[in-house]
């Protein structure tokens, strides 16, 4: 039940701004990062186990998840720094 003095709600608006803090502000986003650079890092010393092209992005996906796996810690770090320079944001 509404009153009159009760504000109307604010409708959330699809924005370019909303789309780019919701990306920096998801875990996820950090999380899917760190694997990736892990991957990525991590390519040359993998190279040397499989020599087929499947076998290759078998293994990169397999670094991808692992790094999402741990990096649960790192990317909550992240995402609190990222609020303390936009605190409004959030």
């Amino acid at each position: 039940m509404t009153t009159p003095n009760d504000s109307t709600p604010k409708k959330k608006r699809l924005t370019p701004t909303y789309i780019v803090f919701h990306i920096l502000f998801s875990e996820d986003t950090w999380r899917v990062a760190i694997g990736i650079a892990l991957a990525v890092v991590s390519a040359p010393m993998l190279r040397s186990f499989d020599h087929t092209g499947i076998g290759r992005y078998v293994m990169f996906i397999t670094v991808v998840v692992l790094g999402w796996a741990i990096s649960k810690t790192p990317s909550l770090w992240i995402i609190r720094q990222i609020r303390l320079w936009f605190p409004n944001r959030y």
